[in-house]
């Protein structure tokens, strides 16, 4: 019998099979009832839980150091696992001086995996306050082979100025350097440093234009300046793609043109290729090699291909020479 054929009024059912209608609904009510209870109360504890927070950051906010450690610590009481928690309140212990419980609560966030490396930074200052600078040592040398990427936290910390002099600190700090600032200390992305200056460009003995480059993005990029003895300009990105090995160069001129190179660093000299099509479907095989010189001069050399690389022309050979000071 489908639904439509069932009848409307309960009263023509029998007893049976309304009772046990009756109890099924019941039981259905019951258990709709008890899971909004339990949401609604959850609601409240979640409302309860964000109060403890937002009071304990106010109270850190105004400098109210003891207040926000003891609200910090009633919001832990339900909340053991907040690592975020367990920092902050460190955070109040420590600008209050109760530097014990700091150190407890930075250990246990760290644990949690909550911001391992800053409460690594912080207990070393504890160790300074409570008179351990080995102990200070011994964790900012970690943090510098673990690469925590903000020494000038470290080095311009007046806590650490007493162990500033010890070498363990000064290996530390290059450590960390270096990992903030990899394109400052890699050799693959300092390999093409020595077209950096303010240049005369020249071809076969006639001025040809001048380029100004210069690194930018904390070394990671060579950005060039191209200005041509005509008055056309340019500009190109150069830099080390460390994930594929290569070299790139993307420029760009006032009139639209578009270049995109890849090459690598060949017995100190670098050598970028690229491929280019023409409105016509025509395509363009290009090399440009970039070579240093004992002088300081550098020579920019750029052939062109259109017949698949069976001969090649010269596009540009230009020379260059820094600007005298």
């Amino acid at each position: 019998m489908s639904f439509e054929q069932m009848p409307k009024n309960m009263d023509t059912w029998g007893p049976a099979y309304r009772y046990t209608q009756g109890q099924s609904l019941m039981k259905r009510y019951r258990a709709m009832r008890w899971t909004t209870v339990l949401f609604l109360c959850a609601l409240g504890v979640a409302a309860q839980a964000q109060a403890l927070v937002t009071d304990a950051q106010s109270a850190a906010a105004a400098g109210e150091y003891s207040a926000a450690v003891a609200l910090w610590q009633e919001h832990l009481e339900g909340s053991p696992d907040d690592g975020s928690a367990h920092y902050q309140l460190a955070n109040a212990a420590f600008a209050d001086g109760r530097y014990a419980l700091a150190q407890e609560h930075y250990l246990s966030a760290a644990k949690l995996g909550f911001q391992a490396q800053g409460a690594q930074w912080r207990l070393a200052r504890i160790d300074m306050r409570m008179d351990r600078p080995q102990k200070a040592l011994e964790k900012i040398r970690e943090l510098g082979e673990a690469g925590f990427p903000m020494p000038q936290l470290v080095a311009d910390e007046a806590d650490f100025a007493p162990i500033a002099g010890e070498p363990v600190f000064a290996t530390a700090v290059e450590a960390m350097t270096a990992a903030r600032f990899p394109c400052k200390s890699s050799a693959d992305h300092r390999a093409f440093d020595f077209w950096i200056g303010d240049w005369d460009v020249s071809m076969n003995g006639t001025p040809a234009g001048e380029n100004h480059v210069y690194p930018i993005l904390e070394g990671c990029v060579l950005f060039e300046n191209w200005t041509s003895a005509s008055g056309s300009t340019g500009k190109s990105f150069n830099f080390y793609d460390r994930a594929k090995g290569l070299w790139k160069q993307v420029w760009i001129d006032d009139r639209g043109g578009v270049l995109e190179f890849s090459g690598e660093m060949r017995d100190g000299n670098l050598h970028y290729s690229a491929k280019t099509t023409g409105t016509d479907g025509s395509i363009t095989l290009h090399n440009l090699v970039f070579t240093p010189n004992e002088d300081g001069s550098v020579r920019q050399f750029w052939t062109q291909s259109t017949d698949d690389g069976e001969s090649w022309q010269t596009a540009f050979d230009g020379h260059y020479v820094k600007k005298a000071q």
